[in-house]
C-alpha cells in the first residue's frame, strides 16, 4: 500500500500542480470536444450554456474556467459571478441539473484546485442550483476534503431501457401495459399514425412551438418572448451536435403531438413535449412520450429520462424517482492556501 501510495504521489509531482485558466466563451465552442473531458450533465456542457447565456442570462456573462495540468485541460465550468458568490451557470426554469467536465478520475484535482483559485479571487460561496447525487461537482468536492452543503431540492425521472419494445412493454404493470397498448390501437383507428424524429428542425421546430402553446395555459405562458428565443437557438446547436430528438406525431398526415428532447451519451432525454387539444380525448400527448420511448430503445439508448418534475405519467411510463441536490459550499475567508 505504501509503495503504491509513494508512486501516486511522484506521478502527482511530475505532472505539477493544476492550474485554472480563464478561456472566453467562443475559445471553450471551438475547443471543448478535443479536450477528452466527461460532460455528464448536457445543460452544462458548452452548447447548452451557449444558447442559455445568449437568451436567459440576464446580461450576467459567463465566464468559463478551464482547469489545466502541464498545459492540458482536466476540468471545466462554467460560472456566472455576482459579488463574492460564483454560481454554476443555468437557471432551474430550462436547466434540469448542473454539473462541471473532468477526466475520468479526477474530479477531486479539478475541484481542490477550482476552489483554491476562487479563493483567492475573494469568492466566498460557490453554488450550483441542483446536482445529482452522483454529479463529479459533488463527488470531486467530497472527495478533495472541502465542505459542502446538501438539501433535496427536486426530482427528475428516469428508467432504464430494455433491449426491445416488447420487452419495455413486459416490464410494465399489467395494467399500465394494458392502457398503452389500448391508447395505440385507438389512435390508430382515427388514421395512419407516423411518430418520427425530425431530419429538419428549422421546419420542425415551429410545429412543436405551436402544440406546445396550445397544449396547456401554462405552457403558453411559460413561452416568453426570451423563452421563445431560447428554443430556436437551443435546437440549433443541438442540432449542429447531433444531438436533437425532435419528434412529431401525425395521425393521417396531421401533426397532434411533438416532443423535443435530445441524446447525451447513452441517455435519451425528453425535455418537453406539446400536443393539439382537440385530439386529447385520444391521449395523443402520452402516446407521443411512449413512442419516443420506443425510438430510443429502437436506437440502442441505455436510459431514458423524463427530466425534473414527479409528474404521475412518468411514474406511470416506468420512471423512478432520483433527487436532485442543491450545492452550496462556504469558501474560506483566508484566501486559499495548500489543501
Amino acid at each position: 500500500m505504501a509503495v503504491g501510495m509513494t508512486g501516486a504521489a511522484e506521478a502527482r509531482k511530475a505532472r505539477g500542480p493544476a492550474q485554472v485558466r480563464e478561456l472566453d466563451p467562443p475559445a471553450v465552442r471551438a475547443e471543448w470536444r478535443s479536450w477528452g473531458l466527461a460532460w455528464p450533465a448536457a445543460f452544462t456542457a458548452p452548447p447548452w450554456v451557449t444558447a442559455w447565456s445568449e437568451t436567459l442570462g440576464s446580461g450576467r456573462p459567463v465566464r468559463w474556467f478551464v482547469v489545466e495540468e502541464a498545459g492540458a485541460p482536466i476540468g471545466a465550468v462554467p460560472l456566472v459571478m455576482a459579488g463574492d458568490t460564483a454560481q454554476v451557470a443555468g437557471s432551474p426554469d430550462v436547466c434540469d441539473h448542473l454539473d462541471l467536465a473532468s477526466r475520468p478520475g479526477r474530479e477531486a484535482e479539478v475541484c481542490r484546485a477550482l476552489a483554491r483559485f476562487l479563493e483567492h479571487r475573494g469568492v466566498r460561496r460557490f453554488d450550483a442550483e441542483a446536482a445529482r447525487s452522483e454529479a463529479l461537482l459533488i463527488r470531486g468536492w467530497k472527495a478533495a476534503g472541502l465542505a459542502v452543503d446538501l438539501s433535496g431540492v427536486a426530482v427528475t425521472v428516469e428508467m432504464d431501457l430494455p433491449g426491445s419494445w416488447e420487452g419495455y412493454l413486459e416490464r410494465l404493470p399489467k395494467h399500465d401495459r394494458h392502457e398503452i397498448r389500448r391508447k395505440l390501437r385507438r389512435l390508430e383507428a382515427a388514421g395512419p399514425v407516423v411518430w418520427r424524429r425530425s431530419q429538419d428542425p428549422t421546419a420542425d421546430l415551429p410545429v412543436f412551438l405551436q402544440l406546445f402553446r396550445d397544449s396547456r395555459p401554462r405552457k403558453r405562458a411559460f413561452l416568453t418572448p426570451e423563452r421563445l428565443s431560447f428554443f430556436h437557438r437551443l435546437a440549433v446547436v443541438l442540432a449542429a451536435e447531433g444531438v436533437l430528438d425532435l419528434g412529431i406525431l401525425k395521425v393521417g398526415g396531421r401533426p397532434v403531438a411533438a416532443t423535443f428532447g435530445f441524446s447525451w451519451g447513452d441517455t435519451a432525454h425528453l425535455y418537453n413535449n406539446g400536443f393539439d387539444p382537440a385530439w386529447a380525448d385520444r391521449s395523443v400527448g402520452l402516446v407521443a412520450k411512449v413512442l419516443s420511448v420506443r425510438d430510443a430503445i429502437e436506437r440502442g439508448m441505455a436510459r431514458y429520462t423524463f427530466l425534473r418534475g414527479d409528474e404521475p405519467y412518468k411514474f406511470r411510463l416506468g420512471g423512478r424517482a432520483v433527487p436532485l441536490l442543491g450545492f452550496r459550499a462556504r469558501l474560506s475567508p483566508s484566501g486559499g492556501g495548500d489543501r
